[in-house]
């Protein structure tokens, strides 16, 4: 029975090794043509999730292919250079 599965389980490794990743799928070239650059990253796509909801899923799911990984220092809040404050009585 061993050697009946031996087949399969080398069949299956196969497809996994020459199936395409999710990230591979698709090119830079394929998302500019979509309309989302090079800088975009991946918490823009949850941002965007949030907000379009379920109606949105198609272009939710091309923003998560096209998205770049962002690390944990680039989520801080972008701190201003100056500020101009009225106060109104």
């Amino acid at each position: 029975m061993a050697a009946r599965q031996r087949p399969l389980a080398l069949f299956g490794l196969l497809l996994l090794l020459l199936a395409p990743s999710s990230e591979a799928a698709v090119s830079r070239a394929d998302c500019a043509e979509l309309g989302f650059t090079e800088t975009l990253v991946c918490s823009k796509c949850d941002r965007l999730s949030k907000a379009v909801g379920e109606a949105g899923g198609q272009l939710v799911q091309e923003c998560s292919e096209c998205c770049s990984e962002d690390h944990a220092e680039d989520r801080v809040l972008a701190k201003a250079h100056s500020a101009e404050v009225e106060i109104c009585q």
